[in-house]
């Protein structure tokens, strides 16, 4: 057996990947399914022998420092995120590697509404009492790459199964109810709460903290782009998409675009200070020239 990752290039130990079977015993593949066939028996890169085969599980597990393995889930549970394939199994494993976590299931929910689909994690915490979101999000950022990261987790007691033992997806509690048990910290200014309502309304959900990360509330690339528009509708500020990638809070955009707007009129008051003492030299010269008494050699002159 062999443990691949997608390039098809063996992982080290403890690294995830998916399970390859080799060998004389592999078959040629599946009866009268010539798709099946080429999906997932493939040339064995690894044997000697010419037209050997390698027969493509698609089960995901890792080899343990002992050589034994641990089985991590399906492969074929791959989701589209923020432009990333994403395996959800992975993301289950991730989950499970926590102390805090006894068992775990992500599901990817789609919202009609909204037109996009997003990661649910349903989590059984280790101890007794409701696993805090914001921990869980913490400790998981140092396992997993931003997209991967759930939109929202879920505590439950326990998850619920059908008769044969499978994961009860229509049993799951609605994953709207899976917000943060933190209460979201309101708006201070005006400018928080004129981007807090263009936030509700580019991600259509009727709460919103201004330290909530735009991308945790299930945003993306797209709806960033209509974000950036109305932004520069509302404010009349001049500044890139790529600016509200590293700024992605309410609060921190509201500062953002405070600090535009303090230098504008800076830089208004200091041009409108220069003309000032401008026009006062100008008016000053001519005053001078218009008062002075004239020169012996200008009355001379003059008779």
């Amino acid at each position: 057996v062999y443990v691949l990752d997608r390039r098809r290039q063996l992982v080290p130990f403890g690294v995830a990947g998916e399970l390859y079977i080799g060998g004389e015993n592999v078959a040629r593949g599946y009866l009268d399914a010539p798709d099946a066939t080429a999906e997932h028996f493939l040339p064995d890169p690894f044997s000697g022998v010419v037209g050997a085969r390698l027969y493509r599980t698609g089960d995901l597990v890792r080899y343990r420092a002992d050589g034994r393995l641990d089985f991590l889930g399906r492969t074929d549970r791959q989701v589209k995120v923020r432009g990333y394939r994403v395996e959800v199994s992975e993301v289950e494993a991730a989950l499970r590697g926590l102390d805090a976590v006894a068992e775990c299931a992500v599901v990817w929910a789609y919202d009609e509404k909204r037109r996009k689909g997003s990661l649910i994690a349903y989590v059984v915490g280790a101890r007794a009492g409701e696993v805090g979101s914001g921990e869980l999000r913490r400790r998981l950022k140092l396992r997993l790459p931003d997209y991967m990261m759930p939109a929202a987790f879920v505590s439950v007691e326990k998850l619920p199964l059908t008769p044969n033992g499978k994961l009860d997806l229509r049993a799951l509690p609605p994953h709207d109810e899976a917000r943060s048990e933190v209460a979201p910290v309101s708006a201070q200014t005006e400018t928080e709460r004129v981007i807090s309502g263009i936030w509700q309304e580019v991600l259509g959900i009727s709460r919103v903290g201004v330290t909530d990360n735009f991308f945790e509330l299930r945003g993306n690339s797209l709806l960033l782009i209509q974000l950036h528009s109305k932004l520069r509708g509302a404010f009349k500020a001049d500044f890139s998409v790529a600016e509200l990638f590293q700024f992605t809070t309410v609060r921190a955009q509201a500062e953002r675009l405070m600090r535009e707007r303090n230098q504008s009129t800076s830089a208004k008051a200091g041009r409108e200070s220069a003309e000032t003492r401008r026009l006062l030299m100008n008016r000053q010269r001519d005053f001078v020239r218009q008062h002075r008494r004239p020169s012996v050699t200008e009355g001379s002159q003059h008779e």
